[in-house]
């Protein structure tokens, strides 16, 4: 199942790793309430940070989603407030 939920926060950064497996994994890094920590996010989201279109230190709104079946978590979109 999926579950979806979103979320206020400032966009700090985004990267990209590969794996020794050679999957490439994606994730950004953003401060809640205080709280900064890096998360998984979708090839799409990375590629909308990298383009400029969110920029860093600014608020959005991020939308995550919850794979219970994989147990991951990971952000799938980000917009404007």
């Amino acid at each position: 199942m999926k579950i979806t939920t979103e979320f206020k926060g400032t966009f700090i950064n985004a990267r990209s790793n590969t794996g020794k497996n050679g999957n490439t994994y994606y994730q950004m890094s953003i401060d809640c309430n205080g709280d900064a920590g890096s998360i998984s996010c979708t090839e799409d989201v990375y590629n909308l940070c990298q383009s400029g279109a969110v920029e860093r230190f600014h608020d959005y709104i991020f939308t995550g989603e919850l794979n219970t079946q994989y147990g991951s978590f990971r952000i799938r979109d980000v917009r404007e407030q």
